[in-house]
């Protein structure tokens, strides 16, 4: 059975609801156009925040650093900081019950944003305070870590990425802080596959 339903509408009550429709769209258009605004203002005082000089700044005003607390890591915390590096000591749960050694700890990660003279020093004095740390890469899969350093970051990103350990000649050569960026960042990822 179709029935067929007619509805007829004045002209009156065809102009209201045009009116209605086109207020609704009018004041989501506006909404929409001042959240982009709002947007694009927060961007841009975001970026004015960080400036991309050297001394791109971390809760302290320097680099920031992480570094997972293990044997000589207060040692090699306080060289940093000494230098402008903002080090935030981390404790693992791991470490601390010791059902893991120091040694599930050495992949140096840095911010593709990081000054290469500042990464540069920041691997010189990680090999020199924790020898076991053997792998260096350059991060590229999180944004908000581009500005940020991770001196010795759990062994899972070897594998992961097929990182390769570093020689000390490969460390003499990245600590070198006179590289070019572009150079520091080409020989990072010579170790990684």
């Amino acid at each position: 059975m179709i029935s067929k339903v007619r509805i007829t509408a004045s002209p009156l009550a065809v102009l209201f609801a045009g009116v209605l429709i086109g207020f609704v769209s009018g004041v989501l258009a506006y909404r929409t156009a001042q959240d982009m605004t709002q947007l694009a203002d927060v961007r841009t005082a975001r970026a004015a925040e960080l400036p991309v000089d050297a001394k791109s700044p971390g809760e302290n005003g320097g680099i920031p650093t992480d570094l997972v607390r293990v044997a000589h890591a207060d040692e090699l915390a306080a060289e940093l900081r000494k230098l402008g590096f903002d080090v935030r000591l981390m404790t693992d749960d791991d470490i601390e019950k010791g059902t893991v050694g120091k040694e599930s700890y050495s992949v140096i990660v840095i911010g593709r944003e990081v000054p290469a003279n500042r990464a540069a020093t920041a691997i010189r004095l990680t090999h020199r305070y924790l020898p076991w740390v053997k792998y260096a890469y350059l991060q590229f899969q999180y944004p908000e870590m581009d500005r940020h350093i991770v001196l010795n970051a759990q062994n899972g990103w070897v594998e992961s990425l097929g990182l390769k350990p570093l020689s000390d000649a490969d460390f003499t050569r990245l600590g070198d802080d006179r590289l070019s960026p572009e150079r520091f960042h080409a020989m990072l990822e010579k170790f990684r596959n």
